[in-house]
């Protein structure tokens, strides 16, 4: 199925010990690139992320952004704001239970931050497998917009190559006659070269007739029609796919160009330059599209 490789996917839970957000962002690129906005206390994390959604997501760039807001009074780092709180709530403690408030100092809350994060480098651990967890639900929110613009996508394209196909085949019909009126005029051309004098006129008349028809078939498009007719197959084939197809559908989309330019420069005929310009227009749209196909 053709997926876009532009969507948004997101996911979050409630935990006991604090609220956890997952968002991807992914955008059109050719490889597939990852950038990182997560906690400190999370380091560490990205490799086990790429390998999560490597393994559903085969190009783009992804913006990953996890968010984690304890429930806790202070914060698994050093915060001056939390650390201005635990004050004030330690001095209300400490007065309440009869100590001076000037045993709260700043040697003492420093202590207390390291020993709180010493305890909480087992809570990172606990929490691991819900960020797995909420990070293949937010995988799976994208991959939904992306195949639900990759539909979109798939009609459009499909319409395009209905269009080029009609205009191919009211090529194919006007270039038998188009080679045809080719051949007769350059034999009529030839003919107003060759001597009166009947031998030597029938050897030249030979040599210049085999010369044209030798330049006739230069002419002829009958290969490129056949070989833009098979490229249209493939890429329609394609549309359907279950596989990443984005590499292979610009594959096509340059041979399909490289088989128009052919035309345009062996055709001799109007109509058919000018119908091959059409098709030539909606390959070049077509690539518009399939740049941000996964």
């Amino acid at each position: 199925m053709l997926k876009s490789m532009s969507g948004f996917g997101r996911s979050s839970i409630s935990l006991e010990k604090g609220e956890l957000l997952i968002e991807i962002q992914s955008v059109n690129r050719k490889f597939l690139e990852f950038t990182f906005f997560v906690p400190k206390e999370f380091f560490g994390i990205e490799s086990d992320l790429k390998k999560w959604i490597g393994e559903k997501v085969s190009r783009g760039s992804l913006n990953i952004r996890i968010s984690f807001h304890p429930k806790e009074l202070t914060s698994f780092l050093f915060d001056p704001k939390l650390l201005k709180k635990t004050k004030l709530e330690m001095e209300k403690l400490a007065k309440e239970l009869g100590f001076d408030k000037k045993e709260v100092n700043l040697k003492f809350l420093i202590d207390y931050v390291i020993e709180f994060a010493e305890a909480n480098k087992s809570s990172f651990e606990s929490i691991k497998p819900f960020i797995k967890k909420e990070v293949e639900k937010a995988i799976d929110d994208l991959l939904s917009m992306k195949i639900k613009e990759g539909k979109v996508l798939a009609a459009d394209i499909q319409k395009r190559l209905g269009f080029i196909q009609k205009e191919l085949l009211a090529i194919e019909k006007l270039a038998p006659q188009a080679l045809a009126d080719y051949k007769e005029k350059s034999e009529s051309s030839i003919k107003e070269f060759v001597p009166e004098n009947i031998e030597a006129g029938e050897k030249i008349l030979r040599s210049l007739t085999v010369f044209a028809k030798i330049f006739s078939e230069r002419v002829d498009i009958t290969e490129e029609i056949v070989r833009l007719k098979s490229h249209i197959k493939q890429f329609q084939e394609l549309l359907t796919s279950q596989d990443v197809v984005g590499r292979k559908m610009e594959f096509l989309l340059q041979e399909m160009h490289r088989e128009s330019n052919t035309i345009s420069s062996k055709a001799q005929e109007i109509k058919i330059l000018s119908r091959n310009l059409e098709i030539k227009n909606e390959i070049e749209k077509i690539k518009e599209q399939v740049q941000n196909i996964e």
